[in-house]
């Protein structure tokens, strides 16, 4: 503990940490010691090095009145619960202020800009990356820890250990993600146990450079203000669409919180809905329909009739 400084023995407050980031290092081994991720990791210690630019860690004091000049309150949140961290670990006696959350609003893309993007995309392993988000609206720190044996390529489908402490669940990939993705595991050739894509920042870093190729070729600003998460956003809003069951895309997200999916609700309109419809005179007709998104309505003439929300 001598990295810390000594120890005032009245209150066990750590004395001045500024300028000290072993400090705040130590903090982070120990997270990192119970499980946390490197990315949640990445977010603690840029949050941390900020406070102890602007206020004194060892004293809570100090800490809540920089945080309270923040004037927003998911700022002031992720602010306090970084150092909450920090004051448990040295045991520095603090009471985390209540700060009202304020949510964000929702923004989905549409499919075919999402398309655009991804069907451009040259490097085979980006694009079953961000088919694989699309079809199946898991994180990207999901993506980066799927391993070939969380994977069952015979029968489409991926075995999610989900993040943020949420619910394991098993998804399906559409025809032309699978597709791509046997492609590249017969080029990559992977061990059982190997993490087959980039971490979340890496990810996100590539899908910029990919969005702004997009801008570039079509000069249309839509494909700018696509994040990668938006993905997830994109499949939870369709999801609900095509189905209007929110227990099913609670379960596909793999929230534990149900309060967490009601808000894809308030963005989906089932008003005046229009529809695409399609016939099909075989087994092979009807299958492609299916997997294009088409839903079955009935037999007509010898036909069968499917159609699906524009």
């Amino acid at each position: 503990m001598e990295a810390f400084g000594a120890f005032d023995g009245s209150s066990n407050l750590p004395r001045a940490t500024k300028n000290k980031p072993q400090a705040i290092l130590n903090v982070l081994i120990h997270l990192h010691s119970r499980g946390y991720a490197e990315s949640t990791l990445k977010g603690l210690s840029k949050k941390l090095k900020h406070l102890n630019r602007h206020a004194n860690l060892a004293d809570p004091e100090s800490v809540i009145k920089y945080i309270s000049t923040k004037d927003n309150p998911n700022t002031e949140n992720l602010l306090a619960n970084a150092y909450n961290n920090y004051a448990k670990y040295y045991n520095i006696p603090w009471e985390k202020p209540v700060y009202r959350k304020s949510e964000s609003p929702i923004k989905v893309p549409t499919e075919e800009n999402i398309n655009h993007i991804i069907n451009n995309v040259l490097s085979l392993k980006r694009k079953v990356a961000y088919g694989i988000l699309k079809d199946t609206g898991i994180r990207p720190i999901e993506l980066h820890k799927l391993k070939l044996e969380n994977i069952d390529l015979e029968r489409g489908l991926i075995y999610i250990r989900s993040a943020k402490h949420g619910n394991p669940r098993t998804l399906k990939l559409k025809t032309q993600t699978l597709a791509n993705l046997k492609t590249l595991m017969a080029k990559m050739k992977p061990a059982f146990s190997q993490q087959l894509f980039a971490s979340p920042d890496r990810l996100s870093m590539n899908w910029r450079e990919e969005r702004t190729r997009a801008y570039g070729r079509t000069g249309n600003p839509e494909f700018l203000k696509i994040r990668l998460y938006d993905l997830r956003h994109y499949y939870a809003t369709k999801l609900y669409q095509t189905t209007r069951d929110i227990l099913r895309v609670k379960t596909s997200l793999g929230h534990k919180n149900i309060q967490n999916t009601i808000r894809y609700t308030h963005i989906v309109s089932f008003k005046d809905e229009e529809y695409h419809s399609a016939t099909a005179k075989t087994i092979k007709e009807a299958k492609e329909l299916i997997e294009s998104g088409f839903e079955f309505v009935t037999d007509m003439q010898g036909m069968k009739i499917f159609r699906k929300r524009k």
